[in-house]
């Protein structure tokens, strides 16, 4: 991924740390101190009462209620929770195909992780394929984005996509409350996202985001082609015209409005993302925009 500090200027990641990755029922309001719940004798700012069950700490009586009512109450108190935020990385074989469009892919997922570091929530980093490929679990702490960085510099594209089967990992994984980020260009088959509908669940809020290339959906060149899919090397004979051009564009579109249909009839938040986009753009305003950030 090159030289980090040309990758990632000072002045961006001081930005980035005022960011907070956010997508609604999960993400409880931001920061760590917003993702509260009440427990029994933990943390120091008084949340309720309860009444006094076998098996809770005597200590937490409330004798002053107990004074004006003559029954056992429990203090309750707002205990920091932190969550795990998953970052899914793609790096099949379609997400090479384009120049410059998985190092797009790669930068987003390494600027998402330092955001999450920095906001003290647990960071797995998970690339995909057909599978998991070695992912990284429970990272936590801005001092462990130096291996977040090498990891994601030893990632290849390659191999084909299953996001049913990655799907169900993922959803496998999610035990605690978290959110989950997709980053993929959802070539997966003629049902975009289809596999997503794994990922739900109600610990789990998750975001996909869809990486593409200009070329992708508007290609320059004309005349005879034989083009080969990546990564099922499948092979189709056309001749590209302006006519035909057009057309493809059109499909590409009606492909990314199915995806974003999908996705809000899911509760999956959805952002699309052409490589032409600045990091800065993307991280610091089209994804608060999407409401995966705040």
């Amino acid at each position: 991924m090159g030289d980090r500090s040309a990758l990632f200027p000072p002045e961006f990641l001081e930005r980035l740390t005022t960011l907070h990755l956010a997508a609604g029922r999960a993400a409880g309001g931001g920061r760590p101190a917003d993702r509260t719940a009440p427990r029994v004798g933990s943390g120091t700012d008084f949340a309720d009462h309860r009444e006094y069950m076998a098996g809770d700490d005597p200590r937490q009586i409330d004798w002053r209620l107990y004074g004006r009512s003559g029954r056992f109450f429990t203090k309750l108190y707002h205990a920091e929770e932190d969550r795990t935020v998953t970052i899914a990385l793609d790096c099949s074989a379609s997400m090479g195909a384009e120049p410059g469009k998985f190092e797009f892919a790669r930068r987003l997922a390494a600027a998402l992780s330092f955001v999450t570091l920095s906001d003290r929530d647990a960071l797995a980093l998970c690339p995909f394929r057909e599978g998991l490929h070695e992912p990284l679990p429970d990272i936590r702490g801005r001092a462990s984005f130096p291996r977040v960085m090498d990891r994601l510099s030893d990632l290849e594209p390659g191999g084909r996509t299953d996001l049913t089967a990655v799907a169900r990992e993922l959803a496998a994984r999610s035990r605690r409350q978290g959110l989950l980020l997709v980053i993929s260009d959802f070539m997966d088959g003629p049902q975009p996202g289809l596999g997503l509908s794994a990922t739900c669940g109600p610990a789990v809020e998750a975001g996909a985001i869809q990486v593409h290339t200009v070329t992708e959906r508007e290609p320059e060149a004309r005349g005879f082609f034989r083009l080969q899919d990546v990564e099922t090397g499948a092979t189709r004979a056309l001749t590209l015209d302006r006519r035909l051009a057009r057309r493809f564009t059109e499909t590409f579109d009606a492909y990314c409005e199915e995806l974003s249909s999908r996705c809000r009839a899911l509760g999956i938040r959805y952002l699309r993302l052409c490589t032409e986009t600045s990091i800065e753009e993307a991280v610091l305003k089209r994804l608060r925009t999407a409401g995966l950030a705040a």
